[in-house]
């Protein structure tokens, strides 16, 4: 026997419930937020719900990351005179990062500017232009997003099912100080000026609140490396490392334009490296002079000296 379909609007009500569970499900659990205040660093925002689920169109190269000029992880091995050209147009930051003895260089694009978790979590449309920071805690992890205007810095539950929002900062590494203090290096937003190193306290109760211990002269790239309990950074010219007591040493100044800094890597021998448009800077040590000699790695000329851009036209 076949049953006669119901009216049209008597179907509405299911549907929109079966759209809002489909909305629901499709970003993995909701979680339990909550928001204290955050007298030194700024309140975080408060990211709309059209907004919550986004996720990068892999043909829009303005949203997704430049996608399109995507390469597979290479290692490095040749290196000559730093260029004496101007950077070219951003459009292909390289990542670079040291496995062992080689060094490896691939694009960073939204495919790998996103920390991995252990479940599922859409991204925010906010910080498709920009990255995800990840750092296991004893009790979850410190979860950090940053785009090109905004940031959120989170604890997150194991499960990711509870999330407590600390900040509203731009937040761009991690590192844990040798006292077990986690260190974040944040670029510029609200008191801390340029930008600064803070130190996430966990309370009695068990709660992460952000302290500012630096706050940074200049304004730093969104890029950070992990230096064995100091935070490395870049800003305008400048290599930096900073502790947790918030002191600031200069490591090397490139006198050069070098553009943006897309990443930020260090080796075993003291060798830094400097992933930027289409290729890597190396700066590497010279005892007799107290200093660092620069070298250059194109990811399309190689060793030439020369800086190309990755696309042409």
């Amino acid at each position: 026997m076949l049953l006669a379909p119901s009216r049209p609007s008597s179907l509405r009500p299911w549907l929109v419930t079966l759209a809002t569970f489909a909305a629901t499900a499709a970003c993995g659990p909701r979680a339990r937020l909550a928001e204290p205040p955050d007298p030194d660093i700024g309140p975080p925002w408060r990211e709309s719900a059209a907004s919550r689920c986004a996720v990068p169109r892999r043909g829009d190269r303005a949203a997704a990351g430049l996608v399109a000029c995507a390469a597979p992880p290479r290692e490095v091995r040749a290196w000559g005179p730093p260029p004496r050209d101007a950077p070219p147009v951003p459009e292909c930051p390289v990542r670079v990062r040291v496995l062992g003895d080689g060094v490896v260089a691939d694009t960073l694009s939204v495919l790998n500017a996103f920390d991995p978790l252990p479940w599922d979590e859409c991204v925010p449309s906010e910080f498709i232009v920009g990255g995800r920071r990840v750092f296991r805690v004893d009790d979850g992890w410190l979860v950090a997003y940053a785009g090109s205007t905004r940031g959120e810095l989170s604890w997150r539950s194991t499960d990711g099912l509870e999330k407590r929002v600390l900040s509203g900062a731009r937040v761009v590494g991690f590192t844990r100080a040798p006292s077990g203090t986690v260190l974040a290096l944040a670029v510029g937003r609200a008191r801390l000026g340029k930008g600064g190193v803070l130190a996430i306290d966990r309370d009695a109760r068990g709660a992460y609140s952000p302290r500012l211990v630096a706050v940074l002269p200049l304004e730093p790239s969104a890029a950070a490396f992990d230096d064995g309990g100091s935070l490395v950074g870049f800003a305008q010219g400048f290599v930096f490392r900073v502790d947790e007591r918030g002191r600031l040493e200069n490591v090397h100044y490139v006198a050069r334009s070098v553009g943006r800094v897309a990443s930020i890597a260090k080796g075993p021998s003291g060798v830094y490296y400097l992933g930027l448009e289409c290729g890597i800077l190396r700066l590497v040590p010279e005892p007799s002079e107290s200093g660092f000699r620069e070298e250059w790695w194109s990811a399309r000329d190689g060793a030439s000296g020369r800086w190309r851009p990755c696309v042409d036209g």
